[in-house]
């Protein structure tokens, strides 16, 4: 079942792209964390008073939760063409869910009262330039070829955590700083414009490449393949 849920297909959205299981579908569609969603509905209490803050915070998780399944049949077109269409078949499994004892009474009305709402798009930071995504990208490359895969878009269908050894500490100060060189200033400092070296106005125009290699007690590693930066 958790397989299945994580591996559920709802839509694409603009910003996002394809949708896949219902923790990405939650943040994708409503902007909802997971697992704050799951902590809320772990807690449903048949016996809550009639009124307040949890109930509707239950409400608002179990119509989000609920709404997505439900949009399983026809992701396309309950999420993206068709949102009342999806409001209307989510409100009769609503009844249908009480009416055989599923869930109780109240949580029934609550949520057939409560109302949310899609998003359109996802906005985000924007996308990252390709010397912020060079070590990403080298992880994503290394780990698809040690699991099998055809290409990133199969790698971008499974729901993993990976750990790896890259310091992301380190790596964002490295790239940083050779960005920061493509203002001369920064280029000065760090004694770069000089006889056969800069000349203080062609700074943002140079690309550094740099590997990064971890000392160990025996020997001396490669951390990531390389490393292009263009300072511009």
């Amino acid at each position: 079942m958790t397989d299945y849920l994580n591996s559920i297909p709802l839509a694409a959205i603009a910003g996002y792209g394809d949708v896949f299981g219902l923790g990405d579908g939650l943040h994708a569609w409503y902007g909802a964390d997971v697992q704050a969603v799951n902590e809320v509905l772990s807690r449903l209490d048949p016996h809550l008073e009639r009124a307040g803050p949890a109930r509707a915070q239950t409400a608002m998780a179990y119509r989000q939760a609920l709404s997505l399944l439900v949009a399983v049949k026809q992701p396309s077109a309950y999420l993206s063409r068709d949102r009342d269409a999806l409001d209307t078949r989510t409100n009769a499994d609503l009844r249908a869910l009480a009416s055989v004892g599923i869930i109780p009474e109240w949580p029934r009305d609550e949520t057939l009262r409560v109302q949310v709402t899609l998003r359109t798009r996802v906005d985000g930071a924007g996308p990252a330039t390709f010397a912020e995504r060079t070590a990403v990208d080298t992880v994503r490359a290394g780990l698809s070829a040690q699991l099998g895969l055809a290409s990133l878009h199969d790698l971008d269908r499974l729901d993993l955590t990976v750990r790896t050894t890259l310091d992301g500490t380190v790596n964002d100060a490295v790239t940083h700083a050779l960005q920061g060189l493509g203002n001369c200033g920064e280029a000065a400092t760090a004694g770069l414009i000089a006889f056969r070296l800069l000349m203080g106005n062609d700074c943002g125009h140079v690309v550094y490449s740099v590997t990064l290699y971890e000392r160990v007690p025996a020997a001396t590693r490669c951390a990531c393949s390389q490393t292009t930066m263009t300072a511009r």
